[in-house]
């Protein structure tokens, strides 16, 4: 080999390797780097494939700064590199990576969720949840990436929690009822009004998409009547066109105020919870004589289509108004029992506090049935045969049947009729004929 031929090849070889070093200084994130040993593919949700990752790297040391195996992890540099895996960028900062994504209750946490602890705005440390109130991170000088509980020291100087991935927590659908929506996100004039319209009856019912604080707008014309709920995922969710007419006639003679578009009582600036009456469905602003309707907006940095997250949306069979304890007169048919629940497909619910009846809901409810619960039998003859002491165990498949629930707190999942959060005190079964 001619000595020009081999200075040129090592000059060849310096260019490289100072390409590398280029590519792994600090602030970047470094090509992640296979493992030394074969690696299964991922599978399960992105969540559950960042937990799958970030576990190649227990024992790796910590190190200041640091983003890569070979370099070693900081708790912020640990995260970044194993997102960057899946696609999804995050900066090599904990302040900026609590701001990515969705806020996350704790209640909600799923794998792959980024936990954070030491401070509320700019929190000093973060890991990724790996289920079963465990987490992986990078903790301090000296020490390795590994599996904490969350629990103890960590429980009490826990931040909160971000999901850097996906819609977020699923949503409550914006009206009780019927309705009806479809995507017209990309068909709106770009930085006008950004959504979808949820066409429902006049004054039906609309409630908050999740917890957070509401603000009351009427500044602008073309919104007419319009709400703005601060969510505590880090979501704005906007409602447009509320009711603003006073008898069920297009009458425009209502005001945006509390009782005609807002909900009755709440006041500019309240603390709501999810599934609480907010509004009424109305045609105010430039739906002015259309159909009636709600026009949903979501925004997380600039607008959103909230399509996707009424399609997952939580639909709730029931509202209340606020107050105290609440309870549901049922009326329905038989669908099953056990020995301490009894399952109905429901008709019609009556609320209380408010007063509210809801027709025609065609959904199945389960409630546990109380112990000593009274449970009759109607006569045929309500007059004369009055009602008849029985068991769960002799309703009938099919059988009419209303029963009246235990006074009890407002909760999002009675409100959705989940299995179990409803508990019945008082059922009555219909004559068999």
């Amino acid at each position: 080999m001619r000595l020009s031929t081999a200075r040129a090849i090592i000059a060849l070889l310096l260019v490289g390797l100072m390409a590398g070093v280029a590519a792994a200084s600090p602030g970047t994130i470094p090509d992640p780097k296979p493992a030394s040993k074969p690696t299964k593919a991922l599978s399960g949700s992105i969540g559950d494939r960042a937990v799958e990752i970030a576990k190649r790297y227990l024992g790796i040391k910590y190190v200041y700064a640091g983003a890569s195996p070979k370099q070693g992890f900081d708790c912020s540099g640990l995260t970044m590199y194993v997102y960057a895996q899946l696609g999804i960028k995050l900066n090599h900062f904990t302040g900026d990576q609590f701001k990515a994504g969705y806020r996350i209750q704790r209640n909600q946490l799923k794998p792959g969720d980024l936990v954070f602890f030491y401070g509320k705005k700019v929190p000093g440390h973060e890991g990724i949840y790996i289920g079963n109130g465990e987490f992986i991170h990078a903790p301090h000088t000296g020490d390795v990436v590994k599996i904490s509980p969350m629990k103890g020291h960590y429980d009490s100087v826990y931040s909160g929690a971000v999901r850097p991935y996906g819609l977020g927590p699923s949503i409550v659908f914006p009206v009780v009822g019927k309705a009806t929506y479809s995507n017209t996100f990309s068909s709106t004039p770009k930085g006008i009004l950004p959504g979808n319209d949820i066409i429902a009856a006049k004054k039906s019912l609309v409630v908050a998409a999740e917890n957070g604080t509401v603000k009351f707008v009427s500044k602008y014309k073309e919104a007419g009547c319009m709400l703005v709920l601060s969510g505590v995922s880090g979501r704005t969710f906007e409602y447009l066109h509320l009711n603003n007419d006073v008898t069920n006639r297009n009458d425009n003679s209502g005001k945006c105020v509390a009782g005609t578009a807002y909900a009755t009582g709440l006041k500019n600036g309240q603390k709501v919870k999810a599934g609480q009456i907010v509004g009424y469905v109305g045609d105010s602003g430039v739906a002015n004589g259309t159909q009636p309707h709600v026009h949903f907006e979501v925004h997380l940095n600039g607008p959103v289509n909230p399509y996707p997250y009424l399609n997952k949306s939580q639909r709730l069979m029931f509202a209340v108004m606020p107050g105290s304890d609440f309870t549901i007169t049922v009326e329905g048919d038989v669908v099953s029992t056990t020995a301490t629940t009894l399952t109905i497909s429901v008709g019609t619910i009556h609320a209380w506090p408010g007063d509210l009846v809801f027709k025609k809901l065609n959904r199945k409810l389960t409630v546990n049935v109380a112990a000593g619960a009274d449970i009759e039998l109607a006569g045929p003859d309500l007059a004369g045969a009055g009602m008849v002491k029985t068991t769960l165990a002799s309703a009938e498949t099919g059988q009419g049947v209303s029963l009246r629930t235990t006074p009890a707190p407002v909760s999002l999942n009675a409100l959705l009729g989940k299995k179990g959060a409803l508990e019945a005190f008082e059922v009555i079964l219909s004559a068999l004929p």
